[in-house]
């Protein structure tokens, strides 16, 4: 519905996880969770009475559950809708939301909605809610929480060539006994085949395909080849991810290096992975910049901005990081263009933009490269860029003028690429604004530019909802989340003005818990001097 990725519109799972895995109701968490005085849960689940009562002891005042049919259609326990009434929960039935509605911060101000009467039995044998004409109204609210149910990760069935999925994007299955699927010896069973169901049929699934893939292998002769090469990547996936640099190259941005050999063995151009400092950190996505295949390293680069950065900070090489996952995201295209290919890239963006310079140039593409900054002070990698390509081709503007062009990298466009139609596509990289400005002006020459999405993510798979992003039509699909169908996009696609807005949902937040934790490390120097005399 239009307005669902406002600020502090969440999905059950991105609130849940935040609240259950996070600990954001703690103070000093690095994952906080925003709650106002009124908040609106979506939904008649399980999940969304979860929330509702979450929401209700993380401090709202009132916490309402709006559900489109009556509370005898509810698919919650009678048990638990009791419970949550007991504490304080409110029930809005027969009501179904239209959109979101804002304030002039990008934040949620109330929620639009129409009063349902109910009508003939549908598949599920509850009657289907109608909408009754001319029946909207409003309700305020702070926080909104969709409870409405979820459609399994589509990065197996995307992903795994061979393997067949159905109409409602589960896994295909011979039979419903064994969970054996299209692929030899690859078997699935819980949500990922029936859809959202409860952990205990997952349970029982996972019972019953055990029983069919032990059955499967009892007769079947020992191969010790295969034996061995599953012993190797068991030993591979197992080694730790040992940090073998973490260098400031230029002020409050890093370099890493890690020992990652499984991401470097797939990775490619525009992906990246989720970063753990230790097991209570918060997850961290970071654009994989660069890699080395047969050292088994991968390199990321990060800007300190909070304390999940800051903490990576005070790592030094030869520590270990708790998780690399990935890579995630969709790898970058990489075509041959007839023209130029012109990379933007602003601020630590050049890291996320090397490696798909150095594929585009790799291919023989014409690339041409305008890098801004604030001073000459926060270039870095110029000596790597000039390696691929000629000083002609580099083009650098600092907002004090310190090095090339007085400006912003649009002006560098203005100075040299515009009106000479000759730019047959360009790839920005770099903070929301800047890549704004710089869609918008390139359009202007119908230029098509190419964005990295970089909004607030929590686990890189789809399963939270916090990465989706509305289409400039205001319309989502499916598919509209920067960690699986993305971080690359056409920015004539995407509603960036919503990406700059909700980059700022958790701004104060991530500066209190910054300085929090700096007060508590400075709390504790007297102990520290006392106890070294």
């Amino acid at each position: 519905i239009p307005g669902e990725n406002l600020k502090n519109v969440y999905s059950a799972n991105e609130f849940l996880v935040r609240v259950n895995l996070m600990n954001a109701g703690e103070e000093g968490t690095d994952t906080p969770v925003q709650v106002g005085k009124r908040v609106i849960v979506v939904g008649g689940g399980f999940t969304a009475i979860d929330a509702a009562r979450w929401a209700k002891r993380l401090g709202a005042d009132q916490v309402t559950i709006m559900y489109r049919r009556t509370r005898n259609e509810m698919p919650a326990r009678e048990e638990e809708v009791e419970n949550a009434i007991e504490e304080g929960i409110e029930l809005k039935l027969l009501t179904s939301p239209l959109g979101v509605l804002g304030n002039d911060y990008g934040e949620v101000d109330a929620i639009k909605c129409i009063k349902m009467e109910l009508g003939e039995a549908d598949d599920s044998g509850r009657r289907r809610p109608l909408p009754i004409d001319g029946s909207e109204y409003q309700v305020p609210a702070e926080t909104v929480i969709t409870a409405i149910g979820t459609t399994p990760n589509p990065i197996i069935l995307n992903t795994t060539e061979g393997l067949k999925g159905t109409k409602w994007g589960t896994i295909q299955t011979k039979d419903s006994d064994s969970g054996e699927t299209s692929l030899p010896s690859t078997y699935a069973g819980g949500d990922a085949v029936t859809g959202a169901a409860t952990v205990i049929l997952a349970m029982g699934a996972g019972k019953r395909v055990a029983t069919a893939i032990n059955n499967s292998l009892a007769n079947k002769k020992v191969d010790p080849k295969k034996i061995d090469r599953s012993l190797k990547l068991v030993e591979e996936f197992s080694k730790p991810y040992t940090i073998r640099k973490n260098e400031s190259i230029v002020t409050d941005i890093y370099e890493m290096v890690v020992q990652a050999p499984m991401v470097a063995k797939y990775c490619h151009a525009g992906q990246f992975v989720m970063v753990m400092g230790n097991r209570e950190a918060e997850r961290i996505p970071l654009t994989i910049a660069d890699w080395d295949r047969a050292k088994g390293e991968i390199t990321l680069v990060y800007q300190v901005v909070g304390k999940g950065t800051a903490d990576l900070e005070t790592l030094k090489a030869g520590d270990e990081l708790f998780a690399v996952a990935g890579p995630a995201g969709k790898p970058s295209e990489i075509e041959k263009v007839n023209g130029k290919v012109l990379m933007v890239a602003g601020g630590v963006g050049l890291a996320a933009i090397y490696p798909i310079l150095y594929a585009h140039h790799n291919i023989g593409n014409d690339v041409h490269l305008i890098y801004g900054a604030r001073n000459q002070d926060l270039f870095f990698w110029l000596n790597w860029i000039k390696d691929i390509l000629p000083e002609e081709k580099i083009h650098l503007s600092t907002n004090d003028g310190s090095m090339g062009t007085k400006g912003f990298v649009t002006d560098v466009f203005e100075e040299k690429f515009s009106g000479k139609g000759d730019v047959a596509l360009a790839i920005a990289i770099g903070p929301a604004i800047m890549m704004r400005a710089t869609a918008n002006r390139l359009h202007q020459e119908n230029i098509p530019v190419i964005v990295s999405l970089n909004p607030v993510m929590l686990d890189g798979s789809s399963m939270c909802g916090g990465c989706k992003l509305s289409r400039k039509n205001g319309k989502i699909s499916a598919d509209d989340f920067a960690c699986n169908s993305g971080p690359d996009r056409l920015a004539s696609d995407v509603n960036l003005d919503e990406l700059v807005s909700r980059l700022t949902s958790f701004q104060a937040d991530e500066n209190n818990v910054l300085v929090y934790h700096i007060k508590r490390k400075l709390e504790e120097l007297p102990r520290v001097r006392e106890r070294l005399g």
